[in-house]
């Protein structure tokens, strides 16, 4: 007898939730849409960049171009960013393909630190690009350069020709596509091939075991929701990967000093969780979970959003005016950038569509998306005078965890939708008719046709 009553609270729950976080969803398109038109305004009419942003016209400032158009179209998912989307990468195909700011193969004197930076950028946008819409070109010339990177440093997980079909695959899932059977065959077979240098890539350093769960992580999440099944052999070892990154992250100081690698940690555990219908998933959600609680108030102190400790290489690359030199300089030196890292908010909204957060890291992420969604202005992600192009670097970092936001807004919607669906299908005909009229009620009292 009380079904109905409890249905129809659930349906009115439901139109409730949409309707407040579409007051935060329009907040974030209306900003990204500023971002759109930053990034417009620095794309000259054949795809390329304005000498203005990037006078040396580099490969690796003309790729993060791209790779910031590429996140602002899978918030947005319209045309307009999608316009410029095909613009920037026709552009980038045609330099890789004549060779114009790059060394495919890293044998004709191009300065190898740059040219390594042309290739991961480059690669990494054609994968995003070809994960969203499907444009063999990009595929063509993501595998090149995929094979170039393994020519000179060897297989390693995350320079492979597969680590990059595996990350368009997952763009493609995150906008609500499909991957290609074909690519994820691939993928397998390589990751099967090159189990052998994947533990002994993993086995050398803390970086190299977190890389390394990072990849199997998305490989396997991937790879189940194409409905295919990874050789049990790659799944053990994953599992492996898991339980050793638990262990190591039982004796990782809490600290601010060690935030860089406590984010990588929580980065991996994350990933790793998204596999959920594994018990090493659920078990990776809750050590994620328990980092997360340690890292929220070194993050934030009350509404403020704390500076902290990165790697060099987590911000100076995107930088098109820091040469990769500094690059280098900045590595060897032991310089850690100071960052209000966006990275941390996004990995929570990941994790929290795994596992339900507690009540303070969904603070956290609110407290990230109420600070970065500026309609005016932007918020100095990095702390000033780290690098010289402020604006791009700060709207990079923003547009990653808005966009992100946005993704999971969407899938969310999506679920409740299909919720409210069911929800009609599953009860009496004569119940809808009732059921119906409540929801026009409901509608017409937020319109303000109707007051009670």
């Amino acid at each position: 007898m009380y079904a109905r009553p409890v249905l129809v609270l659930i349906v009115l729950l439901v139109l409730s939730s949409v309707q407040a976080q579409e007051i935060d969803v329009q907040l974030v398109k209306d900003v990204l849409g500023d971002d759109l038109r930053y990034a417009r305004s620095i794309v000259t009419p054949d795809g390329r960049i304005s000498p203005g942003f990037d006078p040396s016209g580099s490969l690796r400032g003309h790729a993060l171009v791209g790779i910031m158009v590429a996140k602002i179209h899978l918030g947005l998912k319209d045309p307009e960013s999608l316009v410029l989307l095909n613009r920037v990468a026709a552009a980038v195909n045609s330099r890789i393909e004549s060779e114009d700011g790059v060394d495919l193969g890293f044998d004709s004197g191009f300065p190898e630190p740059e040219n390594y930076f042309a290739h991961v950028f480059a690669v990494n946008f054609l994968s995003m690009h070809y994960g969203l819409t499907k444009y063999g070109r990009s595929r063509a010339n993501m595998l090149k350069l995929g094979e170039s990177l393994e020519k000179r440093f060897g297989w390693v997980p995350y320079l492979s020709k597969a680590s990059f079909l595996v990350h368009a695959s997952r763009i493609s899932y995150v906008s609500g596509g499909t991957s290609v059977s074909d690519d994820l065959e691939m993928v397998l077979n390589d990751f099967t091939e090159h189990f052998v240098d994947i533990v002994d890539f993993s086995t050398k350093s803390f970086d190299g075991l977190t890389e390394s769960l990072y990849h199997l992580s998305l490989l396997l999440n991937v790879v189940d929701k194409a409905g295919l099944t990874a050789p049990v052999e790659l799944q053990a070892l994953w599992a492996v990967h898991v339980d050793r990154m638990m262990n190591q992250t039982a004796s990782l100081s809490k600290s601010p000093e060690n935030y860089s690698r406590l984010i990588r940690t929580l980065t991996a555990l994350t990933y790793a969780a998204e596999n959920s219908d594994y018990t090493a998933g659920a078990l990776a959600a809750e050590q994620a979970v328990a980092i997360a609680q340690a890292v929220s108030p070194m993050w934030r102190s009350g509404d403020r959003i704390l500076y902290l400790p990165v790697s060099p290489l987590d911000v100076y690359p995107l930088d098109p005016l820091t040469s990769s030199e500094a690059v280098l300089n900045a590595v060897r030196e032991g310089r850690l950038p100071m960052v209000a890292d966006l990275r941390f908010p996004s990995l929570l909204m990941m994790l929290d569509g795994v596992k339900p957060l507690p009540p303070e890291l969904k603070t956290d992420i609110a407290l990230a998306v109420g600070k970065v969604a500026l309609k005016n202005g932007v918020y100095p992600v990095v702390e000033k005078g780290i690098v010289q192009s402020d604006e791009f670097v700060n709207r990079f970092m923003r547009v990653n965890m808005l966009s992100e936001f946005l993704a999971i807004q969407y899938e969310l919607t999506f679920r409740q939708r299909n919720m409210v669906a069911e929800i009609f299908f599953d009860i009496h005909p004569s119940f809808l008719v009732s059921l119906t009229a409540l929801l026009v009620i409901a509608f017409m009292h937020r319109a303000g046709l109707l007051r009670w």
